[in-house]
């Protein structure tokens, strides 16, 4: 037999008591097209948000293509979007890593890992019609990120990018146009981003 890996999300307390959230185990099956890399890596869990507003956790498994989003006291996964998902949207991501849920829109860093160029994509969630529609999408065919890649909803309506293994970072407008941002140098990844109105003090 053949040992795969998938995603569990655990909580530990201050006195180190688990408890198990949710497994990817109990939502969805390996099939013969799902066997991930030759060290057993099913599903990859790359990224993970809690959401205090809804207790609610999002993780994105990158080799299912797949979000899924799970209440954190019940463990009840409330839709999960993407090609395994529950929610098939119009438009595909493939090979997703940083992504944000805002009230009805969901923001993803589609790495495009099957093309040579990576995007951002908003999707307008109606959870209770089981539908995903693509409301907006940005590339930079100048810029592409074969693994990780970020993106975040701004106050000021504008949109964060991270082109992570490009070194670039950008702000982009509702047109799709890149109003700041900086290219580090060619040899430097850049992880994820993160907005903080001061640092220290």
């Amino acid at each position: 037999g053949r040992t795969l890996r998938g995603e569990t999300i655990v909580e530990e307390d201050t006195s180190g008591n688990r408890r198990t959230v949710w497994s990817v185990w109990d939502t969805f099956t390996p099939s013969t097209g799902e066997m991930g890399s030759p060290e057993g890596y099913w599903t990859i869990g790359n990224h993970l948000e809690y959401e205090a507003d809804t207790d609610t956790y999002t993780i994105s498994l990158r080799n299912l293509d797949t979000l899924v989003h799970v209440d954190r006291t019940s463990g009840d996964v409330l839709w999960s979007v993407g090609k395994d998902g529950t929610i098939v949207p119009d438009d595909l991501f493939d090979g997703q890593h940083g992504f944000e849920v805002a009230g009805d829109s969901l923001m993803v860093f589609d790495n495009a890992a099957s093309s040579s160029t990576s995007r951002v994509v908003r999707y307008d969630l109606d959870v209770d019609a089981g539908t995903a529609t693509l409301a907006w999408a940005y590339d930079d065919s100048g810029h592409t990120s074969f693994v990780m890649g970020d993106t975040h909803f701004l106050d000021n309506g504008n949109i964060d990018v991270m082109f992570s293994t490009d070194g670039t970072w950008q702000e982009v407008d509702p047109d799709g146009e890149a109003v700041a941002g900086f290219n580090a140098a060619m040899t430097t990844t850049l992880g994820f981003v993160e907005r903080w109105e001061t640092i220290g003090g």
